[in-house]
């Protein structure tokens, strides 16, 4: 059996009032570990509803969502989180960066959660962020760095644990055409040295054509 997140008869249900919006309708998708989907839709069309259903942020109203043959919405709250933190990375249009924290502590986080101690989750930080050239940054609070580089320092964040699967949310979105180009261009460096998924939605019509897969999100099914 290949690696792969599997969503099987996905829905999502809202309920306003007495009124049932479906946002998601039975859909079906398989991302293999390694594979590089762009996902498009108009606004509103449950784009990041299906990213955070995929990642676990989210339950569906139905169907089931495998990693590796694993459904893995059915652990509990500590072994859902310990199963998200060692499988996923995250990277959002916001930065969502601690704004108390320095670049390098931000982006040992998540090896701190898994337990990697602070001395080698120091000295792999570093060592990511002086790849993405935020060497001179390592030291700087959220507040003191650009636009671009606190999306770098979110993006050494998401990847220092080496996820299976990187699931991105409009992560360059808030940048210029140029600083986004290149952003993504080291985020797509950095996944393919790990072997890491990529699943992103995007407005983007230029970025997502860089992509292997497009997938465009209409009436809460995929159509290709």
């Amino acid at each position: 059996m290949s690696n792969s997140i599997t969503c099987k008869n996905i829905s999502m249900n809202f309920l306003d009032g007495s009124r049932k919006t479906s946002i998601i309708k039975n859909l079906n998708l398989q991302i293999n570990q390694g594979d590089q989907a762009a996902i498009l839709g108009q606004s509103g069309s449950g784009k990041s509803t299906l990213l955070n259903i995929m990642g676990g942020l989210m339950k569906p109203s139905n169907g089931t969502i495998t990693v590796n043959g694993k459904n893995f919405l059915e652990l509990d709250g500590k072994k859902l989180s310990r199963f998200r933190g060692e499988n996923f990375g995250f990277i959002y249009q916001f930065h969502h960066l601690l704004k108390d924290f320095t670049a390098i502590e931000n982006v040992m986080i998540p090896l701190q959660i898994l337990g990697t101690e602070r001395e080698l989750a120091h000295s792999k930080a570093k060592k990511l962020l002086n790849k993405m050239g935020l060497k001179n940054r390592l030291d700087h609070r959220s507040a003191d760095l650009s636009g671009g580089e606190r999306q770098r320092v979110a993006i050494a964040r998401a990847m220092i644990h080496k996820p299976k699967y990187i699931f991105a949310d409009e992560p360059t979105g808030n940048l210029d055409k140029t600083t986004a180009s290149k952003v993504f261009g080291i985020m797509n460096d950095m996944i393919g040295e790990s072997n890491s998924s990529l699943i992103m939605v995007t407005h983007d019509i230029e970025l997502a054509d860089q992509f292997e897969n497009k997938l465009i999100l209409e009436n809460g099914k995929i159509i290709h």
